[in-house]
């Protein structure tokens, strides 16, 4: 579980394409792009989850978050991450 206004290091590994975007999504609802055109051949990503990323949508938590990692040069070229939890930072 993830926590608003924390950071975090994101890793991948792969035989893939050499930029990428990063996009979240929370169920159903896309939550944009964390990075586009990013270098893959980096392999980690640092980021701080927004505070109201979960939070704004007027709920403390969310147990169905997953990452979308796409070959920026053919976004139809894409992986998804494992479903994963992010709840909101107490006391903020």
């Amino acid at each position: 579980t993830l926590e608003e206004g924390h950071r975090y290091i994101i890793r991948w590994q792969g035989d893939g394409p050499r930029q990428v975007d990063i996009s979240a999504a929370v169920g159903g609802k896309d939550k944009g792009h964390l990075v586009i055109n990013y270098d893959a051949a980096l392999d980690s990503l640092s980021w701080t989850v927004p505070v109201g990323f979960i939070t704004g949508f007027g709920v403390s938590s969310a147990d169905n978050v997953r990452l979308r990692f796409e070959d920026a040069s053919n976004p139809a070229h894409y992986v998804e991450s494992v479903i994963f939890s992010i709840r909101g930072t107490p006391n903020r």
